[in-house]
């Protein structure tokens, strides 16, 4: 599942909503049936989800990681500090300072539920890498949840642009001559009126006209409806 942020159950008070693709998601690998179907979410953006959102997905992958939603939120907030302490020890490595090391080691023994000496002579001894993976070993989520950032897997692809001259249709000459009238009546009427609002749906329709002719279309249709009802 790729974009996997979207398959989101958001609430509203006591109101409960879920996208298509979260509706769909769980379908194909949440039901009872289905308990052994291989599940990869994947997402490379940050995700500012609420808590019942991540928990929501996380069900999805693993039920039993959880007893239930306040399980969850109550191991997420008891362990709050640990990715930025774990991030911490992989970035900037065991700290010069010894009042520093000994509160650094006196989190960490406290997160992995090991002795404060046993981390200082880990850390002491160059094994930054074993108590950052005990750190995030400590966290339920390690089971389902896999973070790597640019400087784990090297950067990115490179990405080439090319262009290609394409001669459109009649029917497509005749579809843009058409939306570029609209655009153009559009945009003088926001400027006259000043509402930017106008102004703001010129842009979309331009947006969608480069992008997608049936969101184009779908986007048209609601627009004139609308304005045939009031």
């Amino acid at each position: 599942v790729d974009e996997a942020h979207h398959a989101r159950e958001q609430r509203y008070g006591t109101r409960v909503t879920r996208t298509n693709l979260y509706r769909l998601v769980r379908d194909l690998v949440a039901r009872p049936e289905q308990n052994r179907r291989a599940a990869l979410f994947l997402t490379a953006t940050p995700m500012q989800l609420q808590r019942h959102e991540l928990y929501s997905l996380v069900e999805m992958l693993d039920p039993i990681l959880f007893a239930s939603e306040e399980d969850f939120v109550s191991h997420v907030e008891e362990l709050s500090g640990l990715s930025q302490l774990a991030d911490r020890l992989r970035t900037q490595g065991v700290p010069t300072d010894v009042d520093e090391l000994k509160d650094l080691a006196d989190q960490a023994a406290r997160y992995i539920g090991t002795s404060f000496n046993t981390v200082v002579n880990e850390l002491e001894g160059g094994q930054v890498d074993s108590v950052v993976r005990q750190l995030e070993a400590s966290h339920r989520l390690s089971e389902v949840l896999i973070r790597n950032r640019r400087a784990v897997v090297g950067g990115f692809q490179p990405r080439h642009a090319y262009r290609w001259r394409v001669t459109p249709t009649d029917l497509e000459k005749a579809i843009y001559q058409s939306l570029q009238k609209v655009l153009e009546e559009g945009y003088a009427l926001a400027a006259a009126t000043n509402r930017n609002a106008i102004g703001f749906l010129m842009s979309s329709f331009q947006r969608l006209a480069t992008s997608s002719n049936r969101a184009l279309l779908a986007s048209l249709r609601k627009r004139r409806d609308m304005v045939l009802t009031m």
